[in-house]
């Protein structure tokens, strides 16, 4: 005589569950939660779109990871495919059906955004913040843990020091980590701020930011801080939305030089990491 099962299994305890193959569950849309302590906070909406058409074509080639919590299932990795599976209009989605803790959900979670590069500068500072902070890493293990530096982490997390304004400027674009690292050397949140602005406003290299920033320090008046009106000439309206993107994506300054049907890219960066990863990022875009 076969033995009954022990158990009604997920697709009677947790509705809209339907078990498929390889581990693999399809699971009702309805019946998800994102996390509430997901480290990346923006999520660009033309990107999420991209993907919605993408999974309207092929499906959700890759299934995000979920747990169990109060009848529904939490979202450990993979809020973007949830997202745009919404978009998409989907009712379900392949799903693969993990029991973490609370704190082994955090880790994974972060870890994981980390690793896939999906987090602006300011974020993966924080994650790194949070991984030391409550799963008590050392800056050493952390790196060794993601494939990282020491110097990197050490140089990551203070970004944190800076006022949060210059924060979000980091995190949208507009100030790249080249920059924030030679803001950190100004001990005066208005000489922060002040040079900012003539970043952002005049197009300063990381190099020449370094420049204003050793001239202050040896206090030479005549060279004084002016934030720059742009010109006023016919500039292709779409040039500075590319410029935008550019800096959104690559996570540094980037700087479009235009004449006429020519002109040039500039990409800065401060170090082999950073150029590392501008360059994996490309490569991702192109494969």
């Amino acid at each position: 005589m076969s033995k009954k099962g022990l158990g009604r299994g997920l697709q009677a305890l947790l509705p809209g569950t339907e078990k498929q193959s390889d581990g693999v569950s399809s699971i009702s849309l309805d019946s998800i939660v994102a996390n509430p302590d997901q480290p990346r906070r923006k999520f660009d909406k033309e990107k999420l779109n991209e993907l919605a058409e993408s999974i309207k074509t092929h499906g959700v080639v890759q299934p995000i990871v979920v747990r169990t919590k109060n009848n529904k299932f939490e979202i450990v990795a993979g809020e973007r495919r949830y997202r745009a599976s919404l978009i998409a209009g989907l009712n379900s989605i392949p799903a693969v059906i993990k029991e973490y803790s609370d704190s082994q959900m955090s880790e994974i979670a972060l870890i994981e955004n980390i690793q896939r590069e999906d987090l602006d500068p300011i974020e993966e500072s924080n994650a790194y913040r949070l991984l030391i902070d409550e799963h008590k890493f050392t800056q050493e293990t952390l790196a060794e843990r993601i494939g990282k530096s020491r110097p990197f982490i050490a140089n990551s997390l203070r970004l944190l020091n800076l006022p949060p304004q210059i924060q979000r400027y980091v995190s949208e674009g507009k100030l790249s980590v080249g920059h924030a690292k030679v803001l950190l050397s100004l001990d005066e949140q208005s000489l922060i701020f002040l040079v900012a602005e003539k970043i952002i406003h005049s197009g300063c290299s990381v190099r020449e930011t370094e420049a204003i920033v050793k001239r202050m320090g040896q206090n030479e008046p005549e060279t004084p801080i002016i934030v720059e009106k742009q010109e006023s000439v016919n500039i292709d309206p779409e040039i500075p939305q590319i410029e935008d993107r550019l800096r959104s994506m690559l996570r540094t300054q980037v700087k479009i030089k235009h004449s006429g049907e020519k002109g040039k890219i500039e990409i800065e960066y401060y170090s082999k990491d950073e150029l590392s990863q501008i360059v994996d990022t490309l490569l991702g875009e192109l494969i």
